[in-house]
């Protein structure tokens, strides 16, 4: 997950179209990750946000590039892969590479120098569903998991666990996917933290040749969701 606090905010000159007058155009970066090559030109009111623009024909529709699902969860922006739709064209490359957490006072921030930009309060809060992908996004690739549903067999096989005993682990991540599954389209209540400053350890599984850092211990509505983040529901701060 890309932490979006200080954006850089690159301005550029619009590649030429025919004839047009060639707008300055403003890049959002975080972390060396381009977010959106136009700020100003971008969709943020599409169905997913379109923030990529077509260099070609200047528009955000054009590119299908860089798409992303952008929720708000409490005082943070979330932009997220877009859940995939049956029978739909797109597919993951067309979907933003990494999960973007964005706080509102950086968003709000953008909108002092970008005045088309919508007001956080326009994106639609956040599900369970929505934060879901993101702890299945911390399984290594060996665990090949790719529904929330599959998560207590594929335990199966992990080897131990820390700081939890390995049997009670596992009950705790059964009881946390019957949750999120009995919950789906709920408003998630919490915030996305650092897990240095939760206080407590996360649980961590250990498999045969890799690990999956899985829930906070001591919260059993937590869920690992990027690198150094986790889920805490309730948490305010």
């Amino acid at each position: 997950m890309i932490y979006c606090e200080t954006p850089t905010l690159e301005q550029w000159i619009a590649p030429p179209q025919e004839d047009l007058p060639r707008p300055t155009w403003t890049k959002l970066i975080a972390d060396r990750f381009l977010i959106s090559n136009s700020l100003e030109y971008a969709d943020w009111h599409a169905s997913p946000a379109q923030p990529l623009v077509c260099e070609t024909c200047w528009n955000p529709g054009c590119s299908q590039a860089g798409l992303a699902n952008i929720v708000r969860l409490g005082d943070q922006l979330l932009w997220l892969p877009p859940r995939m739709q049956a029978n739909s064209p797109l597919s993951e490359v067309n979907f933003i590479a990494e999960p973007v957490l964005m706080p509102v006072v950086t968003w709000a921030k953008l909108r002092e120098t970008i005045s088309n930009l919508p007001a956080a309060t326009t994106f639609a809060r956040a599900t369970l569903g929505d934060l879901a992908p993101l702890w299945l996004h911390e399984i290594p690739r060996n665990g090949k998991i790719r529904k929330i549903e599959d998560i207590a067999s594929w335990l199966r096989s992990a080897l131990a666990s820390d700081p939890l005993d390995l049997d009670v682990a596992k009950l705790t991540v059964a009881a946390l996917v019957d949750w999120i599954c009995s919950n789906h389209e709920q408003t998630a209540e919490g915030r996305i933290l650092r897990q240095a400053a939760c206080g407590n350890a996360v649980n961590t599984f250990y498999f045969d040749g890799y690990e999956w850092p899985s829930y906070l211990d001591g919260n059993a509505h937590s869920f690992a969701c990027g690198g150094e983040w986790i889920f805490v529901e309730g948490a305010t701060s």
